[in-house]
């Protein structure tokens, strides 16, 4: 997994509380766009936990990227607000579903698992917008 957040305090506490978990392994961490991409390539691991408000960062255009590099390879999007047309821009882009910062532990894990199998996850309260600008969302 590559945890890519711009909040260094935030990141590092997150990569404690996920090398906690026995079925999670080998996080990296990134903290800007070019090492988010860099990490990616040279890694290739199965989930990118990318963070939409990263500075210097065109979340839709990395997921894209990344997505026809290595389609394999999951995009959850990290957000502090699920008001943001950056995610739909992602979501449309191929990001596998995306989670909020303050969503709590257990939900977190849950849909990091969830991701790793294949599902798209979103969060819980699903805005409207993001059934009609994601063609194919509620497949």
């Amino acid at each position: 997994m590559l945890l890519t957040e711009a909040q260094r305090l935030f990141r590092q506490s997150l990569h404690l509380l996920l090398e906690r978990e026995r079925d999670i392994a080998a996080v990296l961490e990134a903290s800007d766009a070019q090492e988010v991409y860099r990490l990616a390539m040279a890694h290739r691991p199965d989930i990118v936990l990318l963070d939409v408000d990263m500075q210097h960062l065109d979340v839709a255009s990395v997921t894209h990227l990344l997505h026809k590099h290595h389609p394999r390879m999951r995009v959850l999007l990290l957000a502090r607000y699920d008001e943001d047309a950056r995610i739909v821009s992602a979501m449309k882009a191929g990001a596998a579903g995306y989670i909020l910062k303050d969503t709590d532990w257990t939900n977190f894990l849950h849909i990091l698992r969830s991701t790793a199998n294949s599902r798209q996850v979103l969060s819980p309260i699903l805005p409207d917008r993001f059934v009609h600008n994601v063609p194919g969302l509620l497949r």
